[in-house]
C-alpha cells in the first residue's frame, strides 16, 4: 500500500505533549517536585482534551479565530502547570520571566509554521490576533501566580497563628491590662507616657508574631487586626479619623472631617484607637476563645480516630449528636488533612491544583458545604483518592 499523502497524515506532532519543560526542574525529596509531577500529568490530559476540542470545532469559517484561540488554550495548560509552584515572592518573578519567554516561543512556533505551510489568509494579521490572545493570558497567569502566593502566605500564617495556646492569649491579655491609658492613631502613632509606649510595642510585636506575621510586622499587623476587630465588633474605642472624638464633624453617612485652624475641611483616612491597651486586651480574650476551639476541635478529632482504633468491634454507643457543620468539618479534616501534609499542599493549592476557586475547598473542609458533583470530582483526582469523604 502506498503511503499516505501529508496532507491525509495525522501529523506527528500528535504524540507530543506540548510541554516546554522537559523534565521536573526540582529535585526528589523537594515537596515542589511531587506537586509538579502531579500537575504534569493533569497538564497531559488538559493538553489532549483542548486539542480535541479544537479539532471537532475546526471548520473552513472560523480557521482565522481557531489558530489564535487553539494556541492561547494550549498556552494556558502549561502556563497553569506553572502557578502550582509559586510559593515564594521570588518565585513570582521567576515565573513572570518564564511566561513572557514561553508565550514568545508559542508565537515563534506559530509564525513557524506558517512559514512551512502559509495560510489562505492574511498570516501578519492572524499572528497579531494570537499575540493579542497569548498576552491576555499572559496577564490572567501572571494576575494567577500572585493571588496564588498570597493564598500560600495566609496558609502560612494560620498554620503558625494556631501554633498560639489559649494560655498564651490569656498571658497576653494580662499584660496589655496592666499598662497605664493610652491611645493610637494609625497616622501619628501611640499617645501616651514613652514607658507605656515602649510596653506595648513588645507586646503588640508579640500578638502580631503569634497571629502569624514576622516580627518587623508585628505591631503594625496588630494594629491593623485590633482596628477591624473593634469595626466589625462596633466598639466605642474605634474612630474613623485621628482626632479626638468631639473634634470630628459628621458628614453623615458615616464620613467625618477635621476641621483646620482656617476653617477648611481636612480629610483624613486613619483611625484612632482610644483606650488601646484595654482594647487590646478585650481582643486577646476573643483570640484566647478562638485558641480554644481549634485546640478542642483537634482533640476531638484525634480521640475519634483513637477510639475508633482500640474498640471497632465494641458495640455502638449512645452520644450525644453534635452540630452537623462541625461533626463535618471533624470528619473531613480526618480523612484530607493527612493526605495534603502527605503531599505537600496546602488547602490553597490543593484549590489551585484543581481548577476550583478557594472558598469551594475552605467551605467544604469547614463543614459548611457539599460541592457541585464535578468539584467533588477534580478534588478527589487532585489528592489521588477515588472520591471526598461526605
Amino acid at each position: 500500500m502506498a503511503d499516505l499523502p501529508d496532507w491525509l497524515r495525522i501529523p506527528d506532532g500528535f504524540a507530543s505533549s506540548g510541554d516546554p519543560v522537559e523534565s521536573n526542574p526540582f529535585q526528589n525529596g523537594d515537596a515542589r517536585h511531587r506537586v509538579w509531577q502531579d500537575a504534569t500529568r493533569q497538564a497531559e490530559e488538559d493538553w489532549a482534551r483542548v486539542n480535541s476540542q479544537w479539532m471537532s470545532a475546526l471548520s473552513p469559517d472560523n480557521l482565522f479565530e481557531w489558530f489564535p484561540s487553539l494556541h492561547a488554550a494550549r498556552f494556558s495548560v502549561w502556563a497553569k502547570r506553572g502557578v502550582h509552584v509559586v510559593w515564594t515572592d521570588s518565585a513570582v518573578a521567576q515565573y513572570d520571566d518564564w511566561v513572557v519567554r514561553y508565550a514568545n516561543s508559542t508565537l515563534k512556533e506559530l509564525a513557524d509554521f506558517f512559514e512551512r505551510r502559509p495560510p489562505p489568509f492574511s498570516r501578519d494579521n492572524v499572528l497579531v490576533a494570537a499575540r493579542n490572545a497569548i498576552g491576555e493570558r499572559v496577564q490572567y497567569w501572571k494576575a494567577e501566580a500572585r493571588r496564588y502566593r498570597a493564598e500560600q502566605e495566609m496558609d502560612e500564617r494560620r498554620r503558625r497563628s494556631r501554633a498560639a495556646t489559649p494560655e498564651f492569649w490569656r498571658d497576653l491579655r494580662t499584660e496589655f491590662l496592666r499598662l497605664s491609658d493610652l491611645s493610637v492613631d494609625t497616622h501619628c502613632g501611640l499617645l501616651g507616657d514613652e514607658p507605656s509606649r515602649a510596653q506595648f510595642k513588645a507586646l503588640a510585636r508579640r500578638g502580631g508574631v503569634a497571629l502569624g506575621y514576622a516580627l518587623e510586622e508585628g505591631f503594625r499587623t496588630w494594629l491593623a487586626g485590633l482596628a477591624k476587630h473593634l469595626g466589625e465588633s462596633r466598639s466605642d474605642s474605634l474612630h474613623p479619623n485621628r482626632v479626638r472624638p468631639q473634634d470630628l464633624i459628621s458628614l453623615g453617612n458615616d464620613d467625618y472631617v477635621q476641621r483646620g485652624t482656617d476653617g477648611a475641611v481636612v480629610l483624613e483616612g486613619d483611625v484612632w484607637i482610644e483606650h488601646v491597651s484595654q482594647a487590646s486586651a478585650a481582643f486577646c480574650m476573643v483570640l484566647e476563645t478562638e485558641a480554644f476551639a481549634n485546640q478542642s476541635s483537634s482533640s476531638s478529632v484525634e480521640a475519634s480516630n483513637n477510639q475508633r482504633q482500640i474498640n471497632d468491634s465494641a458495640p455502638p454507643a449512645v452520644v450525644a449528636t453534635p452540630q452537623i457543620p462541625e461533626a463535618r468539618r471533624q470528619s473531613r479534616a480526618a480523612v484530607i488533612d493527612p493526605i495534603l501534609r502527605r503531599l505537600g499542599l496546602t488547602r490553597g493549592r490543593w484549590a489551585t491544583k484543581a481548577g476550583v476557586d478557594p472558598s469551594v475547598v475552605y467551605d467544604f473542609l469547614a463543614g459548611k458545604s457539599k460541592p457541585r458533583p464535578e468539584s467533588r470530582k477534580v478534588l478527589a483526582q487532585a489528592l489521588g483518592i477515588a472520591e471526598l469523604p461526605e
